[in-house]
């Protein structure tokens, strides 16, 4: 008999009056804890101009629920849970949270490029860059 193992959800706060709830899945075998973060809809949609048409209300699910209810939970099942924390909190200007820390290695660095990518984040980011 197979067994399953449960696992909670650590919460972490880019903005203590967030209207976004980020919900992260493990997307390595090493990584086994789901992270939740609690998130702007300002500053995400500020930051990425797919946040921002995702979170418009009338147009796609997520913000038409934010516009009704005041809140959303958006699944972003398949994004690196750690790069993505550090992209959030960075946008955030939480550059000194426990859960903050720079992309120290190439690997990080490229994960995180591929995650800039996909929400078109270029503009949000490219301080880390440039010299």
């Amino acid at each position: 008999m197979a067994s399953t193992q449960t696992t909670s959800a650590q919460t972490i706060v880019a903005d203590p009056e967030g209207d976004v709830l980020l919900l992260l899945e493990p997307t390595e075998a090493g990584q086994v804890k789901k992270i939740k973060i609690l998130c702007s809809s300002k500053h995400l949609g500020l930051a990425s101009a797919i946040f921002e048409a995702m979170l418009r209300p009338n147009v796609y699910n997520e913000g038409t629920t934010l516009s009704h209810v005041g809140k959303v939970e958006i699944p972003l099942p398949e994004d690196d849970t750690e790069i993505m924390t550090i992209l959030v909190l960075l946008i955030h200007g939480r550059h000194h949270h426990s859960d903050f820390h720079p992309l120290a290695t190439i690997d990080c660095l490229g994960q995180a490029e591929i995650l800039v990518d996909k929400y078109q984040m270029h503009e949000a980011t490219n301080f880390i860059t440039t010299k």
